[in-house]
């Protein structure tokens, strides 16, 4: 991600990132800022489709809420967009489930950590185990 945002500074292009499956997670102390999918696969998943951009570029952010609201800006049609607005129903689901992901990421954990003992010594490849929430990557 640091090379990626020191070339996207350079340029001056925006880096977006696919943080997916990464609700939660921590880059250089500071929570992830990118693209989030809350499919209902994903470890914090809506009843249907769903998803936010998070950034704090006020510009960017300003031409995203134009782009998901029919391309409005002010009441006045700017550009081209979309209905890409979270309906009422996966709001609700994904702030009842919120406050229980740091459980169900420890539970994930947990299980991984089981899968690798017991593949341990066959020989099949395991993924493997991510540093802790709070330990400096580089």
């Amino acid at each position: 991600m640091g090379r990626c945002t020191s070339i996207g500074a350079e340029h001056g292009i925006p880096v977006i990132a696919d943080a997916s499956h990464a609700h939660g997670a921590t880059w250089d102390d500071r929570p992830v800022a990118a693209c989030f999918s809350f499919y209902p696969s994903k470890n914090l998943g809506a009843f249907g489709d769903a998803g936010a951009l998070v950034t704090d570029d006020p510009q960017l952010a300003r031409h995203a809420r134009s782009l998901r609201d029919h391309g409005q800006k002010d009441g006045e049609v700017v550009t081209v967009g979309h209905n890409w607005r979270m309906d009422t129903l996966q709001a609700a689901v994904l702030a009842a489930e919120l406050p229980h992901l740091d459980h169900w990421t420890r539970l994930r954990r947990r299980a991984a950590d089981r899968y690798r003992g017991s593949l341990r010594g066959t020989g099949l490849p395991c993924p493997p185990r991510p540093p802790p929430p709070d330990t400096p990557t580089t």
